[in-house]
Formats: structure tokens, C-alpha cells, sequence
């Protein structure tokens, strides 16, 4: 994987996690969440300085991260369906305190600077309720980005994130079809 600038993000995909009695995880089928025009991930590491008699260990371990999403707008059926809300025989997207966000993959894609491009699944998120912004237009009104917050966590099994860029030397040609159809948890592309 060489690391590039990266000059653009697309194709931002979500799919949603259900968890059987024995904790096995599934993912649903992978749906376009909507163009965006930004994704930051920040990551929170602890670290652990172990004195052994070959001198220092130094363990860093991962906690958790959050991933923001800036689009360029949402619809409520999307929205209700990462957040957890009903929407009711009306079209009317019913919001409760209690509503629960389920857990969710997101995927996305990231054009570098040499034309190739980053594939991403973050395995395990949960949205996090936003604070909403409705301004009056004027003149000249910039469009407000809707953002989206998710809490990043490992699964069971500590994995937390799977890359690939479509120029490492084992990536499929038809990278981006596969890395969208199924969320990648190593056996995705098994025939």
C-alpha cells in the first residue's frame, strides 16, 4: 500500500450489522448512503510502557474512533433506517428518545493523487445523533453539508478496519464491484 495524497472521497456505502443469541455478527447488503464531500476518521489509542529485562514494551492499543461524514444531504428513509427511527404509514419519519441507532459497516472510496484509489470498510459504527443547521437564504447562500457522526469500534474479534488500494499488488481488477457488494470480512471474493 503506498500512501498518497488523497484528492477526492466517493461512493460512501453503509450496511446494517445484526448479531445472532451466539454473537455472530452479519452484515446486510451494502447500500449507497449519499454523496459526500468529506470523511474524517480520528482514532484513540491508549499506550502501555511494560518494563521487561530487555529494556521497554511499548503496547499500543486500540479504543475506539469516530468517523464525520459531511454530504451533500441526506433523505429521511436513510437517515431513519442509521438512526433507528420509524417511519410511519404517512411517509412521516417518527423520531423517539428512546430509538436506538443499530450498528453499522461504512465503506467508502478515496481517489489518490496517482489515479488509484483507497478502498475502506470500518467494521463495527453507530451513529451518533447530530445538531441540525436551517439557515434563511439570502443572495448568495452557500448550501449547508449535512454531517454525519459515527462512534468506531472493534469487533469481537478486534478487527476494525479492512483497506485496500486498487494498486497494491494482490487487488482484484474489479476491485471496486466487489468491494461494494459485500462488506469485506475475508471471505467476500471466495467464489
Amino acid at each position: 500500500m503506498r500512501k498518497h495524497a488523497i484528492i477526492d472521497v466517493k461512493n460512501i456505502y453503509f450496511s446494517k450489522i445484526s448479531i445472532n443469541e451466539d454473537n455472530v455478527l452479519t452484515y446486510g447488503q451494502p447500500n449507497l448512503l449519499y454523496e459526500s464531500e468529506q470523511i474524517d476518521l480520528s482514532v484513540t489509542t491508549s499506550t502501555l510502557k511494560k518494563h521487561t529485562t530487555g529494556g521497554i514494551d511499548i503496547i499500543n492499543d486500540f479504543e475506539g474512533g469516530e468517523a464525520t461524514i459531511k454530504t451533500y444531504g441526506i433523505d429521511n428513509a436513510t437517515l431513519a433506517e442509521i438512526e433507528g427511527h420509524e417511519i410511519d404509514s404517512n411517509g412521516v419519519v417518527i423520531e423517539k428518545s428512546d430509538d436506538e441507532p443499530p450498528h453499522v459497516a461504512i465503506g467508502f472510496q478515496a481517489i489518490k493523487r496517482n489515479k488509484a484509489s483507497r478502498f475502506v470498510w470500518l467494521l463495527y459504527c453507530k451513529k451518533k445523533y447530530n445538531s441540525e443547521s436551517y439557515v434563511k437564504k439570502t443572495e448568495k447562500t452557500d448550501p449547508v453539508s449535512s454531517t454525519l457522526t459515527f462512534d468506531v469500534s472493534e469487533r469481537i474479534d478486534k478487527q476494525w478496519k479492512n483497506v485496500i488500494d486498487s494498486d497494491d499488488t494482490n487487488a482484484p481488477e474489479d476491485l471496486e464491484t466487489k468491494w461494494f457488494k459485500n462488506v469485506y470480512d475475508g471471505t467476500a471474493w471466495k467464489e
